[in-house]
């Protein structure tokens, strides 16, 4: 089978199941002819927490397309309307953002930022958001241009008025990113986003090409997110990109080992390293994979595995913000996982590691007190579970990657109706 035809089953499956999904959520839940707010969920880091906001108007459009197959972040209903109150709508859901700024940010957050080195600040309370539209802020699908405009300007004024600084974290794929360089667009906005002293994050989630446009089916060129990452250093927008760990066909050493790839790529290119751990979204293809035993996520081991190589990764990103270069993702989402590494049933760790597990990463992501976690991390390792970990880590598999991705999809594509016919029942 040809890498194109790998590609097209994967869309081909893929977009069976989310057309599916958004039905059932139309029949569901219908939605008001406009959207009033934004979907929210929230990210842990030194200060608290921090919200993710992803501002509703069109769904992703790669996502239609059938990309990104583990994503379900559009999985939701949507309004029928016309594309006017659509997209007037934004500006309904960022008002609705900054009028509950007591419940999203003060009462979340110690408002302090500390360490973070914020180029424009007042001497009030100091907060971080990331936002989005659907998937990316400067898709004119999602977000038109002239909307991005007035949104960066209310939150411009809005931080004014109210003696408070934003660090605002955009969201956007690579390429409409590029278009907005192109057309001028961030030459316009350059004083407000730093202002707002602005970050950029670029889906990436692979530095291997077969992983990141078969396996993740992302459709990005690697001189595409060079080139992007060129021009957020331009503007001193401190540069991140996603990077994935995780993958329905890779073992727990090939995951680690493309994560220390990618690590070794963003240091190459001075960029921010968001690792996302795999979860489990419903009505995706590794949903199908996962429910019929034909992959497990990897046992939460794996995350001090990944913490070590973090430790290690200091790039020099010359528009520092951030006090620390990383941040691990993928235990808390918008649409809710399914399963994470944490309370997957097929784990086979206990209750009481995994716990323990969990309050390392969140302790040191609270406090970045390195010697205590690493102290910690010890003692974990000491224990039979850890042993377990070890031998489960040299599992290997000597196929090639193309041969286990036809594998895994011929498999899904035998799956498909039945998965469809049972969770469509459960959903609605």
């Amino acid at each position: 089978m040809k890498k194109s035809d790998l590609i097209s089953l994967a869309k081909d499956i893929s977009r069976q199941l989310r057309k599916k999904k958004l039905g059932l959520e139309s029949e569901r839940k219908p939605t008001p002819g406009q959207l009033a707010i934004p979907d929210i969920f929230f990210e842990k880091n030194s200060d608290g927490t921090y919200p993710v906001v992803a501002l509703r108007s069109y769904p992703c459009e790669k996502y239609l397309q059938g990309y990104c197959l583990p994503c379900g972040y559009s999985a939701r209903c949507y309004p029928q309307t016309t594309s006017q109150k659509r997209y007037d709508s934004l500006l309904d859901q960022l008002q609705w953002l900054l009028e509950n700024f007591d419940s999203v940010f003060r009462k979340r957050a110690t408002g302090e930022l500390a360490g973070f080195h914020l180029k424009n600040a007042a001497q009030g309370d100091r907060y971080m958001m990331e936002l989005s539209g659907e998937s990316s802020f400067f898709s004119d699908r999602e977000i038109p241009r002239r909307y991005r405009k007035k949104i960066l300007t209310a939150l411009c004024n809005f931080q004014y008025q109210n003696n408070s600084t934003f660090h605002i974290i955009l969201e956007t794929r690579p390429e409409h990113f590029l278009q907005a360089e192109k057309s001028g667009e961030l030459k316009e906005l350059a004083e407000l986003l730093a202002q707002l002293n602005v970050a950029v994050n670029f889906g990436f989630e692979y530095r291997d090409n077969f992983l990141r446009n078969y396996l993740y089916c992302k459709d990005l060129a690697l001189d595409d997110f060079i080139a992007a990452v060129n021009i957020a250093h331009k503007y001193h927008l401190d540069p991140g990109a996603f990077l994935f760990c995780g993958g329905c066909i890779l073992t727990t050493q090939e995951i680690l080992s493309e994560v220390r790839a990618g690590l070794t790529f963003f240091h190459e290119h001075d960029v921010f390293a968001n690792v996302m751990l795999q979860n489990i979204q419903p009505f995706t293809l590794p949903d199908i994979l996962w429910e019929n035993d034909y992959f497990t996520l990897p046992k939460p081991f794996i995350l001090l595995d990944i913490i070590d190589l973090l430790l290690d990764f200091c790039p020099e990103r010359p528009g520092k913000i951030t006090p620390f270069d990383w941040f691990i993702g993928g235990l808390t989402s918008d649409p809710n996982p399914k399963i994470t590494l944490f309370n997957n049933p097929h784990k086979k760790t206990s209750d009481v590691i995994t716990t323990n597990i969990s309050a390392c990463f969140y302790d040191l992501v609270r406090y970045s007190d390195v010697t205590l976690y690493r102290n910690r991390a010890e003692t974990l390792r000491q224990t039979p579970e850890y042993k377990d970990y070890l031998s489960f880590k040299e599992k290997k598999d000597n196929r090639p990657y193309p041969e286990r991705y036809k594998d895994m999809l011929l498999f899904a594509k035998s799956k498909l109706n039945e998965y469809i016919e049972i969770n469509g029942k459960l959903h609605g």
